[in-house]
Order: C-alpha cells, then structure tokens, then sequence
C-alpha cells in the first residue's frame, strides 16, 4: 500500500481501528465471533464457553472425510433447514479431493458446483490439431495417423476408421507415399473374399479423404505466419467450429455444464492463440517441429472454467481461488501437512541477499516464503470467517495410496483456541443407519448379496437385507438394475451347449477338419467354438512373427526337394555347395511373394532372411546327414491327404447323416522296402521346441502325428496292397540353428559339429524292433544322434528312450481314430462347454486369444480347470484299457 501510494504521490493518512462493536453476521453464534477476533492474533485468548457449532473430524483417508462431509451436509439440509447454496466446501489441495467431492456427493444426491479450472490440452479439438500436424510432421506414421483419426473431430466414421485400420494394420501401409498411393495390396482376409475389389475401392474412396482434409497442412511453410495461416485453412474447410458448437449443445442436452462450456470456449480460445502467434512471430522462420512446439506451448498454458448454472448447489473450491459470500455452513477439507500451509514449490534463481538489494527497486518481486506464509492465513482466515454459522474442519491419517498424513499446525492452533473442542472421528464403513439416497445404498445392498451368496453374511444382518432388496426391487427406476446385481452376485457358469440342429447349421454334415482344430477342441471346446464356430479372428498385422518363420521352412524345404529333383539330384549326394545355392535361391523366391513381401518391409526383416538362411543350411545339412546313417529314402514331401477321400484313417464315421473328413499335409514321408514290407516313417517339421507327449496325446492335445501315420499307412498300404506296413516312428525335426554351450575345454570342428548334431537329433516315438532300429539308424551305439534311443552298456534300450512295439503302434493308432470320432461326435452334438486344462504350470488359458470373450474365472460357481496330471506310463497304460476294452465290446 505504501508503495503504491509513493507511486502514485499520494501522502499517507492517519490509520483507523475499527473495532469494539460485534460483527452483526454472526448474531449470536459466539464461537465464530471469538474465532474472527482471535484467530491468528497474538497474544489470543482461548474461548470459554461450550463449543457446539465448530468442529474438528478425524478420518483415515480423503473419500472417508469426504463422506462424512457429504453425510453431514444432508443432516443439515434434512433437520436444520439448510438450503444447499447456504454450504460450501472448500479444500487445502482440491486435486486431491475433486474426484472422491464427485463421487461422493453424486450418491447422495447433493447437487455440487467445482469452483476449478482445467487445461485444454486433451480435448478433442485440441488432439484433433496436435495429431493433424503430427501426421504430417511424421511422414503419415500408423501411430500419429489413427492418433488423428480417432481424435472425435475427422470426417471418418468410427466404423469406417476400423475397417481402415485393420487394412492398414495387414497390409503394412507406412509412409507419406503409400497413404498417396492406391490401395493395391490385398490382405490375407481380402484374398479370399468375392467382393476384395469393391473393398478397395471403399477403402481408396477413405484414403482420398483423409488426404483432402489434411491438404492445407501438406503444403511446407517457411515461417510462422505462414503455418498459423495453413492450420486456419485447415481448420475452416473441415468444419471445426461448427464440431465444437454441436459438441457444446450436444452435452447441453446431456446434462453435462462443465463440457458444454468447455467446447463452447474452446473454438475462440485457439483462434486467440494464433492470432498472438500471428502477431509476435508472423516473420519467424520456423519448421513444422518448432511450430508445434509453440502450439503446445501455448496450448498447456490455457484453462477454463465455469460459473454455476444452477443457484441451489453447494460450492466447493480451494482457498485462494474460490470466493464465498452469504454462507452458513463451511466444511474445511484436507488440513493436512503440505496443504495448509502448502508445499513448497521449489527456490528460485534470486538468493535472499539478491531480494534485499532489489526490494528497494521499482521491480516487483514474486512473494518470500515468509511472505508466502503471510498470504496463506490470509486466505485462512478470510475463508474460515466467512461462515455465521457452522464450521467443521476436517483432515487425515493417511493419503489414498495409504503413507501417513500428520494434522496441519492451524489443528493445534483452533484447539488451543477452543478449548472445549474434542476431536471426532469420522464414521467408517457403511451401515443401513447411514444410507442417505438410493444411489448411495447399491454398494451396500451388493456387498452383502455377495456375503449372503457366498454364506458369510451375519445372521442378524439378514433381515436388513431383505428390507433393502425389497427398496429397489419395488420402485420402477431401480428394479432392473437390482435384478442385474443380484443376476451378478449369484452368477454360476452352466454349460447348455448348442442343440444338434444348430450345430449342424453352423458346421455342416461333414465335418471338413484339420488336426489342430481337433486339438483345439481338446484343449477347450469353447475357443473352439468361438474359432471356428463363430470364426472370430485375431486382428490381422503386417508383421514377421515365429509362426511366419515356421511356414517359410515349410515352404522353402518343399521347394528345396523340388529343386533336387529337377536337377536329377537326390537328398544323398548334393554337395554342400548345392545345398547353399539351392537354399538361397529358393528362399530368395519365396520371401518375394509372402505375406505381400512383408520380409523386404525393415530392416530387422531383412536380417530375418540372412538368419533363416543359416537355419535352412543347416537343416538341409543335417537332413542328408540322417538319411544317410539309415536305409531309409524320402518318399514324398509335403504330402496331402485332403482329397482321399476313401482313405478310413482321414475319412470318419461320426453317426447315421455326420461325417468328418480330415485335412493337412505331411512335411516328409519316408520309406523302406525289404521283402513282403514296407517300413514308413512321417517326419514332421518344426520351428518351435514341441516334443511328442503321450499324455497329450491320450487327452487329445497332440494328435497330429499319429494322424499323419495312419493316412500315411493307408496311402502306402493302396500302393502296396500285398505288403505289409510296419510303422517304423513318427518324428519331430526343429528346424533350428543351435548354439553350443563351451564350458571352457577347447573343442575341434568335428566335436562342435557332433554336438550339433545330437542337438538337432529327432524328437517322436521309434519302433523299438531291433531290426527297424537298425534301419533307422545303422551305427546306432551308445545315444543315437538320429532318433530318440539310447543303449545302455548291455545293449538293451535306457529309459530315455522314446520307443514302442509295433503292437503298441497299432494300438495308438487305434486310439487315435476313436479319439477323434470321440471328439467329432462332440462338436456336431453341439458340446461348447468352457473346459480349459491345467497341467502342471501350463494351461489352455496361457496363450489363449478368446480369454477376454469367455469370461473365464475359477472363483465363479460352475467353471474348473482339467487338472492333467497322468503320468507317462500312466497314460499308456489307460490308452491300451481303452482300445482293449474296446476290442472286448466288439467281440
């Protein structure tokens, strides 16, 4: 005041002290007299009488003291006729306190006005103009570009943005120049419908689009001015301010204040913004970078804020900001440590010597913390005198993430001040007594359905229970909405399955399956349904993943033997030579054409050529390396069974009408003539660590092999109908490039390369007949680095061997048909039961893509787990009681 005076010329004045007559605003409430006369003054006098209309509360955390600030004002309103507008609440950190001020107040139905402000940075509009410049600041990333998009404010559809996307997402469109571009590529889900060509089109016609309403902004600028003018062009052509004006009456309508007048700022708020940009930088030379830079700059620096709409209401706020008039009740939340007074916000570049020499300056200066201090009761004093006629000051024990809290010094200085003031705690939990509104008693009225459900529920709680239950259940608005409560409290999971008929709509008669999808049903009968029932998806990617990795073996192999064969070669005498130029060129053709070249799309990519090369030099190496240890020679390669359509073992029976043809393809099919038989073995590639299981194969998780076993036996049988077929072993091969663990010892090229090879050594079952060992392995001694056998020092087979008889082949075989009959008998009956198995630390569930459609979850009555827990002999021994058994039945 003095300085200003001095400024202004003014001469100082005698001070007057006004006082000695009583405030008439408080009338006879001598507590908030003696608290506006006393409070802050020192020496003050502590107030002598009983203390009836201030209090101090206790609570163990922010929503608790806000619950009880919310009980309290209702008992106000209800019992001493208070009108909501006589009340305010006011908070030492209203961030902390906004949301439970919400919450809380909105179950019990007391109408609130947040006396706040709030950034615009995350309104639609806002994102809508950062996300445009980032696209083109970007180069058209998939990220900035649906960031765009699904900004609320493009000229797309929600629907048509999916469609895009998932386009986007399969086909690997990136770049400024591919969104320029036509839409050519045809993703794997385009390929097989009639229409692909009309849903290009579709999808051009959004391309086009999108490019229009980004054009203004396509265009490169040299200066700020020229960027300002570009985004209000952009701005313009696609509507902005008419968006914001019917987003801003469509919340109208909604009920929703706050946002109305949000979006119906928001519009001139920007234009605001550029137009200072337009002025202070119109001549600046500037990049797209910089530019918008500056727009979030100026952006995070802009808030908004509302008046009440309504005069009734409850005005809560903060200290310094909110400013009451007229009130009769004041709740004083958060009086905590670090609120009141609050934190510190930091130093600043000014040491306290610094202050002192330009105190004396015409400079003003930002407050000292001692100033700072002074500033703070001010605001305490003013907000706490304004009440005449109740005023409860409240804090905590704890924060919501549950670290102590302490009580703020102004505690200690009300309490030295009334003496008579006792410290109340706030009433915890929630009992019928307490119940206010209706909203309010749902959370109460469903955790003791919960307890009632689950048989925890106290006795002499039931009868409040039912008299709750029958509340909503008998009023109109909440008698739905109680029913879905109780519907969710008592929910169990019951498998009702589909009826025949409507499986046999969504399948067919015949079913036309493959291995895996059998192993799926085993696995869970309901991803299965959703799979290849309702044919739910996984949303397509335009990427490189080891499932990818596997088909291109798969495929490179396939053209490896081919090629052999058109040079008259075969798989005993390439050179390695061959082998490498033969690998490289078949690769090389084969990642041109896969998944819309999806192998030359980056860098990392690329890489995945070289190293598959690796693997596939490798493999091909090995390959040769175990034929040649055995008699046995390559029959066919990638071999389909899918049109034999008389073959018994791919061609089932299921009932009187229903059939089950089986498809898939054999990697490899070798064979050895002697005599009146013929010895098959079917080896399958993997690039994955799958080993053979009997355990999964006696439930049905692995069935694959022991299916290409029989189809092959069948196949070879029709060509060699007068010798016999002797199952000599199924395998597995993992196309793989091992590395070998060096302990220290010095290895040479030939020990490297045989521990290599015992490492690339098949997995599976052999036929343990000595002489189809020998077949397969001809220097078979010790551990076999070919098969899954091992002798022991007498010459009989260790335990670690993975073997069986040629009976028990049979038997598995057996085993095997009536497994899949079994489970094709169960999907055309309808069965969709949710069963996933556990076994061990695995389960169905792990890796499962429909986890989030199934709802799934142990602690709901009717859903369990498989529990797997058969050991291997155990299952072999159940697998031959079940064809035995079976065989005894037939005779």
């Amino acid at each position: 005041m003095e300085k200003l005076a001095r400024q202004a010329g003014v001469s100082r004045g005698r001070d007057v002290v006004l006082g000695g007559r009583k405030n008439p605003r408080f009338g006879e409430n001598a507590e908030l007299l003696h608290l506006e006369s006393q409070l802050f003054r020192y020496p003050s006098k502590p107030y002598e009488g009983e203390c009836s209309n201030i209090r101090i509360v206790e609570a163990a955390n922010p929503r608790e003291e806000v619950r009880h600030a919310a009980l309290a004002i209702r008992r106000l309103v209800r019992e001493e006729d208070y009108c909501y507008r006589d009340i305010a609440v006011i908070a030492g950190d209203l961030g902390s306190y906004d949301a439970y001020i919400e919450e809380e107040f909105a179950k019990l139905e007391i109408p609130v006005f947040i006396d706040r402000t709030h950034g615009i940075l995350l309104n639609p509009m806002i994102e809508y103009i950062r996300s445009a410049l980032s696209v083109v600041r970007n180069h058209f990333s998939y990220e900035s570009m649906f960031h765009f998009l699904r900004s609320g404010f493009s000229s797309l559809s929600e629907e048509e943005i999916d469609v895009l996307e998932n386009y986007v997402l399969a086909v690997g469109i990136r770049g400024r120049k591919a969104w320029s571009s036509l839409f050519t590529k045809r993703s794997r889900q385009l390929q097989d419908r009639e229409d692909a060509a009309d849903t290009l089109a579709y999808l051009n016609e959004l391309r086009e689009r999108i490019l229009l309403e980004l054009s203004p902004l396509m265009e490169k600028q040299q200066t700020a001015g020229g960027h300002v003018l570009a985004l209000y062009r952009f701005l313009v052509q696609n509507e902005a301010q008419k968006k914001c004006v019917w987003m801003s009456q469509r919340f109208a309508v909604q009920g929703e204040p706050e946002r109305e007048r949000e979006y119906a700022q928001i519009y001139r708020l920007v234009m605001e913004l550029l137009d200072q940009i337009q002025e202070l930088l119109a001549e600046e030379k500037m990049g797209r970078e910089e530019f918008a830079d500056i727009l979030d700059a100026g952006f995070s620096e802009i808030e908004v804020g509302i008046i009440p709409q309504n005069v009734d209401k409850i005005v809560a706020g903060d200290m310094e900001r909110t400013r009451l008039r007229q009130v009769k009740a004041l709740f004083l939340l958060g009086v905590n440590d670090g609120n009141i007074p609050a934190g510190s916000t930091g130093g600043g570049i000014l040491s306290d010597i610094d202050r002192e020499f330009l105190v004396q300056s015409d400079y003003e200066l930002s407050p000292t913390p001692r100033q700072k201090m002074y500033i703070q009761r001010l605001y305490l004093y003013t907000n706490m005198t304004k009440t005449s006629g109740k005023l409860t000051l409240s804090y905590t024990r704890s924060t919501s993430d549950g670290k102590a809290r302490k009580p703020s010094y102004l505690i200690g200085v009300m309490r030295k001040l009334f003496p008579g003031i006792a410290v109340e705690s706030a009433m915890t939990g929630m009992s019928l007594e307490q119940l206010e509104s209706l909203p309010d008693g749902l959370m109460l009225l469903t955790d003791r359905l919960r307890l009632f459900a689950a048989d925890k529920l106290p006795v002499e709680q039931e009868e409040e229970l039912f008299t709750l239950y029958q509340t909503y259940e008998q009023r109109e608005a909440w008698s739905r909405l109680c029913e879905l409560v109780t519907d969710h409290v008592f929910l169990s999971y019951e498998n009702t399955g589909l009826s025949e008929k409507i499986a046999s709509l969504l399948y067919g008669r015949v079913l036309v399956n493959s291995v895996s999808r059998l192993e799926q049903f085993a696995a869970c009968a309901y991803a299965h349904f959703l799979k290849y029932g309702m044919t739910l998806r996984e949303r397509e990617e335009y990427s490189f993943e080891d499932v990818d990795m596997g088909n291109v073996f798969h495929g490179v192999l396939e053209k490896f033997s081919d090629a052999l064969t058109e040079r008259g070669l075969s798989w005993f005498d390439f050179t390695r030579e061959e082998a490498e130029e033969l690998v490289g060129e078949a690769l090389e053709a084969y990642a041109a054409q896969y998944g819309e070249t999806v192998l030359f799309a980056s860098a990392r990519n690329e890489y995945m050529i070289t190293r598959m090369r690796r693997i596939l030099n490798r493999t091909v190496e090995n390959l040769q390396y175990q034929l040649k240890k055995g008699a046995f020679s390559p029959q066919d390669f990638e071999v389909s069974f899918s049109v034999a359509e008389d073959l018994e073992a791919v061609n089932i029976t299921l009932g009187e009408e229903e059939r089950m043809r089986l498809r898939g393809r054999i990697d490899r099919i070798d064979t050895y003539e002697k005599e009146d038989k013929v010895y098959v073995k079917v080896i399958d590639y993997k690039s994955g660590n799958k080993s053979f299981d009997i355990v999964s194969l006696y439930y049905g998780l692995q069935l694959q092999l022991v299916v290409y076993l029989n189809a092959a036996s069948g196949m070879l049988q029709k060509r060699y109908p007068d010798k016999q077929i002797i199952p000599a072993a199924v395998l597995y091969y993992h196309v793989s490039d091992p590395m070998i663990r060096n302990d220290g010892e010095s290895l040479s090229v030939e020990e490297i390369q045989a521990k290599l090879r015992s490492e690339l050594s098949m997995t599976g079952v052999v036929n343990c007949e000595e002489d189809t060992l020998d077949l397969l392995d001809q220097e078979f001694s010790g551990k076999s680095d070919v098969i899954p056998a091992e002798r022991k020092k007498d010459g009989s087979l260790s335990a670690r061997s993975s073997v069986a008889g040629t009976e028990e082949f049979h038997r598995i075989s057996e085993f095997v048909n009536e497994k899949i009959r079994e489970i094709g008998r169960s999907i055309v009956a309808g069965d969709i039961r949710v069963d996933p198995y556990e076994r061990g630390q695995q389960s169905s569930c792990m890796y499962c893509a429909y986890r989030t459609v199934c709802g799934f979850d142990a602690r709901i009555e009717g859903y369990q787990m498989r529990k797997l827990e058969l050991t291997k002999d155990e299952a072999m021994e159940r697998i031959l009681e079940t064809v035995d058994g079976r065989e005894g039945k037939e005779e």
